[in-house]
């Protein structure tokens, strides 16, 4: 199997790995309340961009795609999607506390 990986794969991984660790530090600043995981999950919101980008524009320059890297693509953007959803929510809960 790793020998089919073509370069766009690894940067498929990336974006996977960052998308995925960004939920997961999401999920602890919510759980445990320490502002840095908010800091670490929006850097690796970034990195998922940038590892998307790198993605396809190497996909397209050497002209190969692989269903694996359309699995990690699929994963990484649910994993995104419900990141940035519960950042939306954290953000929401923060502004409508009476505390605020």
């Amino acid at each position: 199997m790793i020998r089919e990986f073509h370069l766009a794969d690894w940067f498929a991984l990336g974006n996977a790995a960052c998308s995925t660790g960004a939920l997961f530090s999401t999920m602890s600043y919510l759980e445990t309340d320490p502002v840095r995981h908010i800091y670490i999950a929006g850097s690796l919101i970034i990195a998922t961009f940038v590892f998307d980008i790198l993605d396809g524009r190497i996909a397209r320059w050497r002209q190969k795609s692989s269903q694996q890297a359309m699995r990690c693509a699929t994963v990484s953007g649910a994993a995104n999607s419900i990141s940035s959803a519960l950042h939306s929510i954290r953000w929401c809960c923060f502004m409508l506390s009476p505390a605020h």
